[in-house]
């Protein structure tokens, strides 16, 4: 990918993981609670900020360039 398409790409990740670390609260009333989430993490809201990190440390990788998906070993041979 060119880099003003790594910057764009990186942003829209970053800004999902953010809204997703912002609008934790309001997405554990809408989803419920979670056995799992709370056996393993503490609470259905701590696992939605969780992955919201992960989503926003995705989102920096893409932008600045460590996350590379043209060089894929995937070829698809349609004849």
């Amino acid at each position: 990918m060119s880099i003003l398409l790594n910057i764009i790409a990186g942003v829209f990740v970053l800004l999902l993981g953010m809204s997703l670390v912002y609008f934790s609260s309001n997405l554990s009333k809408i989803l419920g609670n979670s056995d799992w989430a709370n056996r393993y993490f503490g609470g259905t809201r701590q696992a939605i900020i969780l992955f919201g990190f992960v989503v926003m440390i995705f989102g920096f990788m893409i932008m600045f360039g460590l996350l590379d998906f043209e060089s894929s070993n995937v070829y698809v041979n349609v004849e």
